[in-house]
């Protein structure tokens, strides 16, 4: 009798488990192997998968000029999404954090916050106007410290940078709610203890405060540069008015991996190429979390 019921216990865990494990299975583990088979594929059609040909595709991708203009331009999206997110988002935290005034935080709080839950095709359409050459509140600004209009979308040298503040201006309220209720968790009376020492605001936050943000600030870190490089809406909508007409312009100078695989998918029909660079992009993406987590290791007890 107490055999049975210890191993109706003992099944209990693996019962509770096959909800996420199934979801995984099916929304995760599978497609990634349909996505590994695409990529070792010559497919032009969904339905028309021809013989596997190896390698090929991430052969053609190498010899590509455009896949490396993308790789390159990924990574430069990616480097300045992290250096003006993680430090503008941890400033914002910690001036919210200093406010006593509740409802005065909470309508702060709300103000960063509230790009994020607007749509990503909604955001990228009105800076769309503040950014046109004629009519947008960009140039405007501009024209009063006498500066000559600029055409921030049309022109192959800053169209990329021009997304880029975009992008920052949508995220930054996301990562600074993730180092805000990190800077709740830190103990009033260690930032006490260390003001009564003599300690000033710039050794409290490098000694006392920093080292507690730890496991925050390498959740940011890792959450941000995946989400950098995988960036594509704002560039998808916000490039499609280039003069050719495809996301990436205008003359590829936005174009990044993850727009350059919708191009292939949808616009050449190539899905093996595309498959291949979702593959590379895993990848790209799994090698920097591992690279991160290793080099930000918590070392910190408290």
């Amino acid at each position: 009798m107490f055999g049975s019921q210890a191993r109706k216990k003992n099944y209990f865990p693996f019962l509770v488990a096959y909800p996420v494990f199934f979801y995984f299975l099916i929304f995760l583990i599978i497609p990634i192997l349909y996505l590994l088979f695409l990529s070792l594929s010559k497919t032009d059609q969904f339905s028309d998968v021809s013989v596997i040909n190896g390698f090929a595709n991430y052969k053609s991708l190498f010899n590509d000029k455009l896949f490396w203009i993308a790789f390159r331009q990924t990574f430069i999206l990616a480097i300045i999404r992290i250096i003006f997110i993680v430090p503008l988002s941890l400033l914002i935290a910690m001036g919210i954090n200093k406010i006593r005034n509740l409802k005065l935080r909470t309508f702060y709080t709300l103000a960063y916050f509230s790009p994020i839950i607007t749509s990503t095709t909604a955001v990228a359409l009105v800076w769309m106007w503040i950014y046109d050459p004629s009519l947008g509140f960009a140039n405007y600004l501009l024209s009063l410290f006498k500066i000559s209009q600029q055409a921030f979308l049309l022109n192959t040298s800053i169209a990329l940078y021009s997304i880029a503040v975009v992008s920052i201006w949508k995220d930054v309220g996301w990562y600074m709610v993730i180092f805000f209720a990190g800077l709740q968790g830190i103990p009033d009376n260690l930032i006490e203890a260390a003001e009564i020492d003599g300690a000033s605001n710039w050794s409290i936050f490098w000694k006392v405060i920093l080292p507690l943000l730890a496991p925050t600030f390498l959740l940011n870190m890792v959450v941000v540069t995946i989400n950098s490089l995988r960036e594509f809406t704002s560039i998808f909508v916000m490039t499609r008015a280039s003069i050719s007409g495809e996301p990436g312009g205008p003359a590829n100078s936005t174009l990044t991996l993850s727009v350059y695989m919708y191009k292939n998918a949808f616009l050449y029909n190539k899905y093996g190429i595309a498959a291949a660079i979702a593959i590379i992009l895993l990848v790209i993406i799994g090698v920097f979390t591992l690279i991160q987590f290793r080099a930000l290791k918590i070392n910190w007890e408290y």
